[in-house]
């Protein structure tokens, strides 16, 4: 079935640690999926995401723009994160999708854990929600702080939670 991404109600975002004590929360603004899903078998369901580098938000201009540099996400040579399901596994509301994850020139294997709602099967308005988390070792990517910053390990957690809610509306 045709699902699309309610673009108003769906969030990708991330979190990652700053100093061992603080979270940072930032999200990705610009993005394009194609969904396949079928509400009475989610395990057929299919997902291709391509996130663009140069959406990165975190609230603080400088840090955005550091993010969003050559030695960063380097949306210049890097546009897209990209991430391809190969695998939904669904067990009664628990959803998991796994698929291989590709930022800058690094692709690693992904999965994504959460749950799903099904709201008004069937009626116009058809909607389902999926809250998936995840998390990637940001230095298997590339994603390395040049500088100072990168010499004191506990300044930026190398750990970074990837926190996803998706609307899909028929």
């Amino acid at each position: 079935m045709s699902f699309r991404i309610d673009e108003k109600r769906t969030t990708l975002g991330f979190s990652v640690k700053h100093m061992m004590i603080a979270t940072v929360r930032g999200s990705f603004s610009e993005y394009e999926a194609d969904v396949h899903v079928d509400p009475l078998d989610l395990g057929s369901s299919r997902v291709s995401a391509h996130i663009a580098t140069k959406s990165v938000h975190t609230a603080d201009r400088l840090r955005d723009e550091y993010l969003v540099g050559a030695h960063f996400f380097n949306p210049a040579r890097y546009p897209h994160i990209l991430f391809t399901s190969e695998r939904v596994r669904v067990s009664g509301s628990k959803l998991s999708v796994t698929g291989p994850l590709t930022i800058r020139d690094r692709t690693l294997p992904l999965t994504l854990e959460g749950k799903f709602r099904h709201s008004s099967p069937g009626a116009p308005g058809e909607r389902l929600i999926f809250e998936l988390s995840g998390e990637v070792d940001r230095e298997a990517y590339d994603l390395v702080f040049h500088g100072a910053v990168e010499t004191v390990s506990i300044v930026v957690g190398k750990k970074v939670k990837l926190e996803l809610n998706i609307e899909l509306l028929r």
